[in-house]
């Protein structure tokens, strides 16, 4: 059985991967006995001692380790950035896996987490780069960290609409904000393309985006991460 990891900025998430089958698991270094591993494949954004304790409990037991960085083509898919090397690992990936699960159609991957990122990757396999805002909390918490008079409730939800009080103003704002973004994504490809959409909060932008056909997909970062594992 072999192991995806992808350490993030907030958490690590890890995927088993069985003939193709990709099951998300809780992270944690127990996985190592609980499963028996043969290989690790993993991607990180930073933190490096989680990544060296990764690597240290792979050794212990006897599993290869494939560390994936950004490259500027793998898989038939180019990158547009001159400096790839800068291109986060976790937005590479999404567009490998996008690419690959949606052969010769124009895809649009919204990630949406800590940071709301959005990733554009053309027919003929080319990533032509993306946009990165803020995430839907850190939106709201940047808007109440620098001003006096704006605050949130913890008993108001995030609901599209015109906001009767501070708290809903500020919540309805942030995410009419979000969905413009996704909207303005689709208007790029003249609504040719598909709408992939993972992250913390992309079953509330689905609900929003029902009309853009979104396609909710967890694990589109692990697709592409699925792809570096070398064969048995």
């Amino acid at each position: 059985m072999k192991l995806l990891i992808d350490i993030g900025n907030t958490r690590t998430k890890a995927v088993l991967s069985d003939d193709g089958k990709l099951t998300p698991i809780d992270y944690n270094l127990d996985i190592f006995d609980q499963y028996s591993i043969s290989q690790v494949t993993y991607a990180s954004v930073g933190h490096k001692s989680r990544a060296d304790s990764l690597r240290q409990k792979a050794q212990q037991v006897g599993a290869s380790i494939i560390e994936v960085t950004t490259a500027k083509e793998a898989f038939g898919v180019q990158c547009a950035y001159a400096n790839y090397h800068t291109l986060g690992i976790d937005r590479w990936l999404a567009a490998l896996g996008a690419a690959n699960e949606y052969p010769n159609q124009n895809v649009i991957i919204v990630d949406a987490g800590t940071a709301t990122t959005v990733e554009f990757v053309s027919k003929d396999k080319k990533y032509l780069g993306g946009w990165i805002v803020p995430g839907l909390d850190l939106m709201t918490s940047s808007v109440t960290s620098q001003t006096e008079k704006v605050f949130d409730s913890n008993d108001t939800d995030f609901i599209y609409g015109i906001g009767q009080n501070t708290p809903a103003a500020l919540k309805s704002g942030c995410l009419a904000a979000q969905l413009g973004l996704i909207h303005q994504a689709v208007a790029h490809f003249n609504r040719e393309a598909v709408l992939v959409i993972a992250g913390g909060t992309a079953a509330l932008l689905v609900e929003h985006v029902a009309t853009l056909n979104p396609i909710h997909d967890p694990l589109i970062v692990f697709k592409g991460l699925d792809r570096y594992q070398s064969t048995p």
